[in-house]
C-alpha cells in the first residue's frame, strides 16, 4: 500500500492559448480529462445534456476570487471536444488577466454540480500575457 500525502484536487489542468483568451467567447477543455474526471460521474440524462447542440448550463466558480458565474458545458462535436462558452472572456478572461501559457486547473464538484476554477501558474516573466 502506498502513502498518499496529498492528492491534486485539479484534476483537469490547461495551458491556454490564444483562442482561449481572444474573441471565440469559449475555453476549450482537454477531451480525455473531461471524460475521465466530469462525464464519468454524471447521470445519463446529464450526459445528454451536455452532448446536445444546447449544452448545459453550469456554475462555475472561480476559487481565487469567491466569484461565480453561469456559462454552458458542451460537447463540440466537429472538434469531438468539450468547452465552456457563453461569457468566458467577460466573465475571467478580461477580469482576471490570464495569458498565453498561463496554467489553469478546474474540478467538478459532482454534489453541487459546479466547475471549480483557478490560476494554477502564470507564465514565465518575460513570455507575453497578452489576453487579446
Amino acid at each position: 500500500m502506498e502513502l498518499v500525502i496529498y492528492e491534486d484536487p485539479w484534476k483537469i489542468k490547461k495551458k491556454l492559448k490564444p483562442s482561449d483568451l481572444g474573441h471565440l467567447w469559449r475555453l476549450l477543455l482537454p477531451r480525455d480529462a473531461v471524460r475521465m474526471h466530469v462525464l464519468q460521474w454524471m447521470g445519463e440524462e446529464t450526459v445528454r445534456r451536455v452532448k446536445s447542440q444546447e449544452g448545459m448550463e453550469v456554475a462555475v466558480r472561480d476559487v481565487d476570487t469567491g466569484d461565480e458565474h453561469r456559462l454552458v458545458f458542451r460537447h463540440w462535436a466537429s472538434w469531438n471536444s468539450y468547452l465552456l462558452n457563453g461569457d468566458w472572456n467577460r466573465r475571467f478572461v478580461q477580469r482576471r488577466g490570464p495569458g498565453k501559457d498561463d496554467e489553469i486547473g478546474m474540478l467538478w464538484d459532482t454534489n453541487a454540480c459546479v466547475v471549480h476554477f483557478t490560476v494554477l501558474r502564470r507564465a514565465a516573466c518575460g513570455a507575453s500575457n497578452a489576453a487579446a
